[in-house]
């Protein structure tokens, strides 16, 4: 699926040339780094609803031929990815959808759906930066469900997947969805209980930061071309001291370390990194050093 907002352009950096060994070097790699520049934290995304594109919210029947579907109004959520350790989890999530037409017409009312605070763990693929997660969702609403059995909050168990891209200019946006399967009291046939299959499809987007773009774009951007594996580690190095530097608020020494990341990346122009791949890199690293100088930069924590 496409996962660039209108108007992101794709790296020639990371243009496919991937491998799983190429994944593999990449956590290696950041996990060293992170040894030697101060335990690099889990990166925290804070996303809301695009307006844009909004999300939907379906359920389907199944063998009643009934397939409802309704639109999300917002969505607002906070997912930490760990690139290092190659977890992912929702710290919290907050969505209002409107009502659905359950069989026989019943409406649910307006829909708000929050997540049970610590039940979310998952896993996160730098190389693709794709992120899997299962968690249990509370489902509140405001119409009278009694006639299938429900109270507000009904508690649905779920999966979910989820890529994510970011860019330091054109900003950041995470597709996914969340799906499941469950069951309904009958009303109209109490022996055959209503089988019933759901999916909410989400798109949000989210502020780039100095953190989220060296972590999720820089980083793997760099993998991405294969490189011998001292050169790689060399460069990764550098990126996850920076990274550290901007989780600990020392705006003066990430823009070093990457200035320094740029000096490398010019010397290997046209040697062992093709030209047009090295011309990105230092692009997007000084969009980085301006995003970085233009925040309001502070040590509160990452987002």
């Amino acid at each position: 699926m496409s996962m660039r907002p209108n108007g992101m352009k794709r790296s020639t950096a990371a243009t496919g040339r991937l491998t799983m060994s190429a994944c593999a070097a990449l956590l290696g790699l950041a996990a060293a780094a992170s040894a030697q520049s101060g335990n690099v934290r889990p990166l925290s995304i804070v996303t809301n609803e695009n307006p844009a594109e909004p999300g939907a919210f379906s359920l389907d029947f199944g063998g009643l031929g009934i397939h409802a579907l309704s639109h999300i109004t917002s969505t607002n959520y906070e997912l930490s990815v760990d690139p290092v350790h190659g977890t992912a989890r929702f710290v919290s999530y907050l969505q209002h959808v409107q009502p659905l037409a359950l069989p026989g017409g019943i409406s649910t009312g307006d829909i708000t759906v929050e997540i049970v605070a610590g039940s979310s763990t998952g896993s996160f693929d730098s190389r693709t930066r794709t992120f899997t997660t299962s968690e249990m969702y509370a489902v509140h609403f405001t119409g009278d469900l009694s006639a299938f059995g429900l109270t507000s909050p009904v508690l649905l168990p779920s999966s979910s997947i989820g890529e994510l891209a970011v860019d330091p200019v054109v900003g950041g946006e995470v597709r996914m969805d969340w799906n499941g399967s469950g069951e309904l009291s009958n009303p109209f046939d109490p022996s055959t209980p209503l089988s019933f299959t759901y999916r909410c499809a989400v798109n949000t987007l989210f502020r780039p930061t100095p953190a989220n773009v060296v972590a999720l774009a820089l980083t793997p951007d760099v993998v991405s071309l294969q490189l011998p594996k001292g050169i790689e580690r060399s460069l990764v190095t550098k990126l996850d001291r920076s990274l550290a530097q901007v989780q600990r608020g020392n705006e003066s020494m990430a823009v070093q370390s990457l200035r320094v990341f740029i000096r490398k990346v010019d010397f290997l122009s046209g040697r062992a990194i093709e030209e047009a791949d090295a011309a990105d890199l230092i692009t997007r690293t000084l969009e980085t050093i301006d995003l970085i100088e233009l925040s309001d930069f502070a040590p509160r924590g990452i987002h």
